[in-house]
């Protein structure tokens, strides 16, 4: 089989206040564009904003984002997995979780009040702007007890990229801030968004830095397990876990991914049609009982080995195997002479899978089936 693999695209940091309880929780859907309330009178000087779709009481003070010289002490943090690189003050910490929400957690200088984060892997499914990717999470800030938006506006990345940045907002044991930032790779339905947050006492000691670490933002290109995106092939887990294993994958959800890794003798083309896969032909017996497969002579496992007709008799096997207890093996391979026998413990191979040399392969059942190759074309039979 090959290793290939498997992507959710986006990401989010979320940094909290150390203190008192926690905010609501985006869930990093897409949602409408939020509707600001009356804007307060802040302590920070708010970034270059739009216009709100409602305006605010008060419309925050627009002044230029200020020009950011990165500190050459500042650590980097890289994920080669969904591509990207923020760096953080060296007072910060930054650690993977090893899971898929959140994938790293960041931590504030050590203190009362002080900020922490969190990186969450989001992932759409349409090509958005950094704006709408910002928009979607900040209308699912408005129920925050007093929550208010202090400026919003466009920047641009040291790469070129364009991303957009919101400040903002709201009350619960004292008064909280925040910014919001989002970027959207470009011609790709990957999305990134950092929302830092925290007290605002500690936010405004921590904003330099903050503001920093947000503008050191890079993209990269993935490369899960060292692998360059353009050599992987990457798949969306819509649902999960899933079952990789052929020998036991049973339902669809399972099946639409191990047909992009393992593979067949034969298989059915876009008509329904059963066609040539690993097999570059096969040869039926008069009979109807003896099925002659020869390989193809390029057919490779993902290190280079070729596949040999050994391979398909030992995958074939193992699915049988008691201790595999594989729910479709029976159903079908159970055509094939001695797969009883090797079921029950009676023999130690099964027979009538037998390797005349590496390219060829030949199988005898025990009556003619003309449905029997249909059959070998379910994942239970690949390799």
């Amino acid at each position: 089989m090959k290793a290939l693999p498997f992507i959710i695209a986006g990401i989010v940091i979320t940094l909290a206040a150390c203190q008192g309880p926690a905010p609501l929780e985006p869930t990093f859907a897409p949602s409408p564009s939020p509707t600001p309330t009356t804007a307060p009178t802040a302590t920070i000087t708010p970034t270059t904003g739009r216009t709100p779709s409602s305006a605010a009481t008060a419309t925050p003070t627009r002044t230029a984002p200020p020009q950011i010289t990165i500190p050459s002490n500042f650590k980097s943090y890289r994920d080669q997995l969904f591509g990207f690189e923020v760096l953080y003050p060296p007072t910060w910490t930054a650690e993977s979780t090893e899971a898929s929400s959140p994938v790293a957690v960041l931590e504030g200088p050590e203190g009362k009040g002080q900020p922490r984060g969190r990186i969450h892997v989001v992932y759409s499914r349409d090509v958005i702007a950094s704006d709408a990717v910002a928009d979607n999470i900040l209308s699912q800030f408005l129920e925050r007890p007093g929550f208010r938006t202090l400026g919003e506006g466009g920047i641009t990345l040291g790469d070129g990229t364009p991303a957009f940045q919101t400040t903002y907002q709201w009350t619960g044991q004292g008064i909280n801030q925040g910014i919001l930032f989002g970027v959207a790779r470009p011609r790709s339905s990957q999305s990134f968004v950092m929302i830092v947050e925290g007290p605002q006492v500690g936010f405004q000691a921590n904003l330099e830095d903050v503001r920093t670490m947000l503008t050191s933002f890079k993209l990269e290109e993935p490369a899960p397990l060292g692998i360059p995106r353009s050599q992987a092939l990457t798949l969306y887990f819509d649902q999960g876990p899933l079952i990789l294993d052929p020998a036991i994958a049973q339902e669809s959800q399972s099946i639409q991914y191990i047909t992009q890794i393992f593979s067949g003798l034969i298989s059915f083309d876009v008509n329904l049609v059963l066609d040539s896969e690993l097999a570059k032909e096969w040869r039926i017996s008069g009979n109807g009982t003896v099925f002659t497969f020869t390989l193809r002579e390029n057919a490779r496992f993902h290190d280079g080995r070729r596949v040999t007709a050994s391979d398909f008799k030992y995958s074939w096997e193992r699915a049988l195997a008691r201790a595999t207890q594989s729910p479709t093996a029976g159903t079908y391979l159970d055509d094939i002479v001695g797969v009883s026998d090797f079921v029950t413990g009676k023999t130690k191979e099964v027979s009538a899978i037998k390797v005349i040399n590496d390219s060829t392969l030949q199988v005898t059942i025990d009556a003619p089936k003309a449905y029997f190759l249909s059959k070998l074309a379910h994942p239970v039979a690949f390799v």
